[in-house]
């Protein structure tokens, strides 16, 4: 028997008449229990027990047998299991709930309460036939604590009310989150993940979109391996449920996609054929992007640092100190890497270093190659170096240095303080200067006098007659380079040979006849040579021998 039902015992005796009864539950007799039927109208569980029964007669009392005994066992009726079916609590609008109500036998129908309110059917709320089931189709009006009652198909029991389940409406749809774990830009190769949640309830599946086109991934977390396609904006929206319920979108996140840049590798010294004693550096740059750091090659094997090579800030740069050797001869490039990241470059075009064996040679040359000069003249002394570039001259007369660092000396007018010694080196670089040693040394000779030339005749007579030949010549003895120039009673002659020659004498050649010379590289010009008087006689009279 269920707690709260009723329940009647009888006590029958089919030999004679004029019985009285007696009642006894577990041997206690039960007072004021004298008619043939006892009822119990609402058991508990204080009626357990075994019941009998007895009857009596008589003045004197004449007992029957006790009766057999009928036990008597009281249980609460079962309480009912609520059990939410679908799958959330925690709903939105429009979504829909389902409870189903279970006891352990199949002799019971269910009624349902929200907030201890029994239920009503209507359109929203819905009991399937055999009532072991309810739907709800949500608004906010579903808000509760929903339980269950059982109730026993043939008898009026009743069970307690069932556990409860929390329903919980949602005003709104919420919107969703969307992050990544990359950066924005980032290259080609490269791996972004991005994430998509919705804070709020549960068991939601993701629909992505790139530039508002849709995405075939449905899961939390995507990851796109970068081609320059996968440029864009990229969005999420939550999903779940049959009839889906959907949030609002994400806000969109831009991912910017890059060509991984090619370094450019520069020289930072002006040049890349040195000496040694003379150090390099070259530098990595790439064009875009920061946080790059570089790997350096050699013939293509790593550069590793030591005592010679060093490697500046994220290595964007490359000394060789001052030790430098032919070993370091070769063709360098180099890669840039991002830090913590898998970007990698191709390789830098390259660069090639020269290291020559030993010091170049430095030729000293002088323009005109007089060895004598004169005060007025001008001169130019030339130092050469046939190897490499960004050479700064020094120059020097007599062992001190002169004011100057051209590759040119010119001395223009040569004077009397110019005479001396001339030597020349070249030096390059900023923080360790490498020097050359000196040019061979050039003597310049200054003489302070202006020369005249010496002027001869032949034949060398006074007289000379018509007919006859007769030549000059003009020589100056120092130096060289001389042109000459000559002179008749004052006048300029066609000529600037150091001779000058009459081969047939007439009258018309008398006079007196002077020379000069003169550089055509300087415009220096001599004294006028001594003059000399030229005679000519007709022909000499006949000579008799007798």
């Amino acid at each position: 028997m269920f707690r709260g039902e009723s329940i009647t015992f009888q006590c029958s005796v089919d030999v004679s008449v004029g019985w009285e009864y007696l009642w006894y539950r577990n041997g206690q007799e039960i007072p004021a229990a004298n008619d043939n039927k006892y009822t119990i109208t609402s058991v508990t569980h204080s009626d357990n027990g075994k019941y009998r029964c007895k009857s009596k007669r008589g003045k004197d009392k004449f007992f029957t047998e006790e009766s057999e005994p009928t036990l008597l066992r009281i249980s609460d009726p079962p309480t009912p299991t609520l059990k939410l079916l679908s799958t959330w609590s925690d709903v939105f609008v429009n979504e829909t709930v389902e409870f189903g109500c279970e006891v352990s036998s199949s002799d019971w129908t269910f009624t349902w309460y929200r907030n201890n309110v029994k239920l009503q059917e209507d359109a929203d709320t819905v009991v399937d036939e055999e009532g072991l089931t309810l739907n709800i189709t949500v608004t906010t009006a579903h808000r509760g604590d929903y339980t269950c009652r059982a109730h026993h198909i043939s008898r009026n029991v009743a069970s307690e009310s069932s556990n409860s389940v929390t329903i919980k409406v949602y005003d709104n749809v919420p919107t969703a989150t969307l992050s990544k774990d990359g950066f924005n830009p980032m290259y080609v190769g490269e791996t972004v993940n991005f994430t998509c949640k919705v804070t709020v309830s549960s068991g939601w599946t993701y629909q992505w979109y790139k530039d508002e086109n849709e995405l075939p991934d449905t899961s939390e977390t995507i990851s796109v391996f970068l081609g320059l396609s996968d440029k864009g904006s990229y969005s999420c929206r939550g999903i779940r449920g049959d009839v889906p319920t959907t949030t609002n979108s994400s806000e969109k996140t831009q991912q910017d996609v890059l060509e991984i840049p090619v370094p450019s590798l520069k020289k930072v010294t002006q040049w890349l054929d040195v000496f040694p004693t003379e150090g390099v550096e070259l530098s990595c740059e790439m064009q875009s992007g920061s946080g790059w750091t570089y790997t350096w090659y050699k013939d293509k094997v790593e550069v590793q640092a030591n005592n010679t090579v060093l490697f500046g800030l994220n290595r964007a740069t490359l000394f060789i100190n001052s030790t430098v050797s032919d070993k370091h001869n070769g063709l360098y490039e180099c890669k840039g890497h991002l830090q913590d990241r898998t970007v990698k470059s191709i390789s830098s075009s390259p660069l090639r270093l020269m290291v020559y064996d030993k010091k170049p040679d430095v030729i000293l040359t002088q323009d005109p190659e007089y060895k004598v000069m004169f005060p007025g003249e001008s001169v130019s002394f030339s130092c050469h170096i046939n190897v490499s570039s960004g050479w700064e001259y020094l120059w020097f007369k007599d062992g001190s240095p002169l004011v100057g660092s051209e590759s040119k000396y010119p001395i223009n007018p040569v004077g009397a303080t110019s005479g001396g010694s001339y030597t020349c080196r070249v030096k390059r670089g900023s923080n360790r200067n490498f020097t050359t040693d000196s040019s061979q040394a050039l003597h310049l000779e200054v003489d302070e006098k202006k020369p005249k030339p010496l002027m001869t005749q032949q034949p060398d007579a006074d007289k000379l007659y018509t007919g006859e030949p007769v030549s000059f010549e003009c020589k100056v003895t120092i130096s060289s380079g001389w042109t000459y120039h000559w002179y008749k009673d004052g006048a300029s002659l066609l000529s600037d040979s150091s001779s000058f020659r009459i081969d047939n004498a007439t009258l018309l050649n008398n006079g007196n006849y002077e020379c000069k010379a003169i550089r055509s590289r300087t415009m220096f010009n001599t004294e006028r040579s001594d003059g000399r008087t030229l005679l000519i006689s007709g022909e000499p009279k006949k000579v008799t021998l007798h």
